[in-house]
């Protein structure tokens, strides 16, 4: 929004002079006929971003809330359709996995193509949508996946919510559960890592580097099982030649 106002501004302060140069029949500023054309083109994309389906506010009965983090809009970026959109704000909705936007000339909150979501980031948090073919290929399902290491043992996290429910004394309660599932990638190809021992299987004959890798961070698997794939990929990386 912030290149529309900037490009609209540049076009209206040389109104006067388009119109002087029209009366007088002589041709159009040239810089003024180039500013007009690249807000076109920001328009343009800017549409392309919101042409999607409404993103109803369901689950009023639920505890919590279905988005990644606190469940606010954040900043960040986004690949769609090709295109490259800076500074926009997201929601990232874990149950139907689906990154959301705010229309800017309405109340109205856009659920995005999923095919043509491409990658995006929330904050320091950075997200890719594999399609299922490439997927496949990997050993995964396709989806939004983070990413919480990129070298090459490379760390993804896939997320959804689900709603629970539960019965007591003839009341329902419903609530917003997270599920978390974590990939390593080893020689091309991801592994699910669920349990400690599923780690030090993949780690092979460096099980006992790895083991003395964490003690030395003061990382408890039990107790921050993110973290201690976080610390694993990156000491995997520092095995590959």
């Amino acid at each position: 929004m912030k290149l529309f106002f900037t490009l609209l501004t540049a076009v209206l302060s040389g109104s006067s002079a388009l119109a002087q140069s029209v009366t007088g029949g002589a041709p159009v500023r040239p810089d003024l006929a180039y500013a007009t054309a690249l807000y076109q083109s920001a328009r343009l994309q800017q549409a392309n971003l919101f042409n999607g389906i409404e993103h109803l506010r369901g689950y009023p009965t639920a505890e919590g809330h279905p988005y990644f983090g606190n469940g606010e809009w954040q900043r960040g970026s986004i690949q769609y359709d090709h295109i490259r959109y800076q500074d926009v704000s997201l929601l990232y909705d874990l149950t139907l996995d689906r990154v959301v936007v705010q229309h800017p000339d309405s109340a109205f909150r856009v659920a995005l193509v999923p095919e043509k979501t491409e990658s995006f980031s929330l904050g320091e948090q950075t997200f890719t949508h594999l399609r299922e073919d490439s997927a496949r290929q990997l050993g995964l399902s396709g989806g939004i996946y983070q990413i919480l290491t990129n070298g090459p043992s490379r760390l993804l996290a896939r997320r959804t919510k689900v709603i629970r429910s539960e019965l007591s004394r003839n009341t329902v309660t419903n609530w917003f559960e997270q599920q978390d599932q974590y990939f390593l990638r080893l020689n091309g190809t991801y592994h699910p890592v669920k349990t400690k021992s599923a780690v030090l299987k993949l780690a092979g004959d460096q099980q006992k580097g790895l083991s003395r890798y964490w003690r030395e961070k003061k990382v408890r698997f039990r107790k921050n099982r993110e973290l201690a794939l976080i610390e694993a990929a990156r000491y995997l990386d520092t095995l590959k030649p």
